[in-house]
């Protein structure tokens, strides 16, 4: 059975043992398999976890929404547009237009099509704006976790030197936002 509540400290510190051996794990098979710690954990999430996903049209509907005119351009689509909206005045051409580009999408991007629109995805939840502070505080937390996993597993495989900082953007709210990070050999780095 599971203990429901705030769980005691000593079960706290063995759950961060846990993770710290996880993330040790994560990183040698990252290094040994030679690929990003990322995909791993997707990889692992795809296969175990219980989770319903985003739906693709939904993913491309806001990569649509974001890169409308490019898209357009790209795939040879003309419309008539009002305001960055589609056709006011039909709908249904709207949605025929945004299914085109879709199934264009697809195509160009046959390979890597889906990796492109969860990428997208992520990239967005870092630009998102209108989160409370605790809300950054753990996306902030989130993205350097992720960074600093990645350029271990690369250090380790390719023995690259990488030294990056983190900071938030706005001096009065994001004093907590900051972050440093080296792999060995890049500590003297100024």
């Amino acid at each position: 059975t599971f203990t429901v509540g705030r769980p005691l400290e000593a079960t706290l510190d063995m759950i961060q043992e846990g993770l710290d051996h996880i993330s040790t794990y994560l990183t040698d098979l990252a290094t040994h398999s030679r690929q990003p710690p990322q995909q791993i954990i997707d990889c692992f999430l795809k296969q175990h976890a219980q989770l319903n996903p985003t739906n693709d049209w939904n993913r491309y509907s806001k990569y649509f929404t974001h890169y409308t005119e490019r898209e357009l351009e790209l795939h040879h689509v003309s419309a008539c547009w009002v305001n960055d909206v589609l056709p006011c005045s039909n709908q249904s051409t709207a949605v025929t237009v945004h299914k085109k580009c879709y199934e264009l999408f697809k195509k160009e991007y046959h390979d890597t099509w889906h990796e492109i629109l969860i990428k997208f995805e992520e990239s967005m939840q870092y630009t998102e704006a209108g989160k409370t502070v605790a809300q950054q505080q753990q996306l902030f937390n989130k993205s350097a976790k992720q960074f600093t996993q990645l350029l271990a597993a690369l250090s380790k495989a390719h023995g690259i030197e990488t030294a990056f900082v983190m900071a938030g953007s706005i001096v009065n709210q994001d004093a907590s936002l900051g972050y440093a990070y080296t792999t060995p050999g890049a500590e003297d780095v100024s």
